[in-house]
C-alpha cells in the first residue's frame, strides 16, 4: 500500500456494460468505491454500450448522480462493442492510470494497491490481476485465487 500511495498516481476505474443486471452493476461499481483507497481511485466511470433494458435508463442516471462527482455515467449512441466502449471510456478518462472492470466482478479489500505499486514500479507495464466473479445465474460471489500477471516492455 505505501509503495502505491508515495507513487502519486491514481486510476480511473472504467465499467463497460450492455443490459448487465442491476444489482450486479451495482455491486461492481459500490465494492470498486468501498474497497479503493480514496488516494488512489480517481473516479469509476460506467460506459454503457446501448443497452435497452428499462432499469439501465433513467433509473440508472438518477443513481449515479446520487453517487457524486467520482462516478460519472457515459451512454454511447449505437452499440459498439466491448473495445470500443473500453476506448471510449478511456478517452473521457482523468486518472493517471486506467483501470478496466468487467460489469459482474466484484473488487475486494487490497485489490488496488498491488496493481498500482506494479506500475509505479515499471510505468511501460500492463497488469492484469487475478479477478473474481459474481455468477449471471446465481449472484454468487466466485473467488479465484490470488494472483498478478505484469507484462513488461
Amino acid at each position: 500500500l505505501e509503495r502505491a500511495l508515495q507513487s502519486g498516481l491514481n486510476t480511473s476505474v472504467i465499467i463497460v456494460f450492455h443490459n448487465e443486471a442491476w444489482s450486479t452493476l451495482l455491486r461492481t461499481v459500490h465494492s470498486v468505491l468501498n474497497r479503493s483507497p480514496s488516494q488512489l481511485l480517481q473516479e469509476v466511470i460506467l460506459v454503457d454500450d446501448f443497452s435497452d433494458r428499462e432499469c439501465l435508463g433513467d433509473s440508472l442516471t438518477t443513481y449515479v448522480k446520487a453517487l457524486g462527482p467520482r462516478v460519472r455515467l457515459i451512454r454511447l449512441p449505437q452499440r459498439s462493442g466491448l473495445i470500443r466502449a473500453r476506448l471510449a471510456g478511456a478517452k473521457e478518462a482523468r486518472g493517471s492510470t486506467l483501470t478496466f472492470l468487467d460489469a459482474h466482478c466484484e473488487a475486494t479489500e487490497g485489490w488496488l494497491e498491488p496493481l498500482i505499486a506494479h506500475v509505479a514500479q515499471n510505468p511501460h507495464s500492463v497488469v492484469c490481476p487475478a479477478i473474481d466473479v459474481i455468477s449471471d445465474t446465481s449472484f454468487e460471489y466466485l473467488q479465484r485465487p490470488v494472483s498478478c500477471l505484469v507484462i513488461a516492455y
